[in-house]
């Protein structure tokens, strides 16, 4: 009933009460493309050239596409503003890296003396290249190491190749007070984790 009676205004007011509603709309219908070129382009020189319209059609065509461009890149920085909003997530990311799991297990007194590698977790993604293996009330519990320690892919869990003896009980700081250089990426130092664990005969 709307869309009717605004064709029939429309009709009145152009004087043209004979004329059909497909006219009509046809004539509503360029009108609105003129105001929607009118916006778009405030002052435009009217040309015979073709190669000047089809550079004004592919300028109106890259500002449409920047158009999407950036109205998908607001989407994402909304969708990822509203996440990081969270307070479980900014929880997370203001806390300090923590150690999850270690292999050997913490307090283990059974340990495989063929273990050739010690494996520490943490909780967050870690930069490499940087860690504290620290020795621990005697350095002789500390293990022979035999290479240089490394992360894994998953940039969470760090190897520290070694050689154990059977019997023994061994001990090492993972970060302590002196020294703090297991960071995660943002820089921040892992809170400081005693392992201890003994070999079996």
């Amino acid at each position: 009933m709307g869309s009717a009676n605004k064709f029939s205004r429309l009709k009145y007011a152009l004087a043209l009460p004979n004329i059909s509603r497909k006219g009509v709309e046809m004539i509503y219908n360029r009108i609105i493309a003129v105001f929607v070129i009118l916006l778009l382009t405030p002052v435009v020189a009217f040309s015979d050239d073709k190669s000047e319209i089809q550079t004004l059609r592919d300028k109106i065509a890259k500002l449409e596409q920047k158009l999407a461009q950036l109205a998908d890149h607001n989407a994402q920085l909304e969708a990822e503003n509203k996440q990081l909003k969270s307070p479980d997530n900014r929880i997370f990311a203001q806390a300090l890296s923590v150690v999850v799991s270690t292999t050997p297990s913490a307090g283990d007194d059974n340990v495989d003396p063929a273990l050739n590698e010690i494996k520490v977790k943490f909780s967050k993604d870690m930069s490499d290249k940087s860690w504290s293996w620290s020795t621990a009330y005697d350095p002789d519990a500390y293990p022979a190491a035999q290479g240089s320690p490394h992360y894994l892919d998953d940039n969470r869990t760090c190897v520290l190749p070694v050689k154990l003896e059977p019997g023994k009980t061994y001990a090492m700081w993972l970060n302590s007070e002196k020294f703090g250089n297991f960071r995660d990426k943002d820089g921040q130092s892992s809170v400081p984790y005693l392992l201890v664990f003994k070999t079996k005969e």
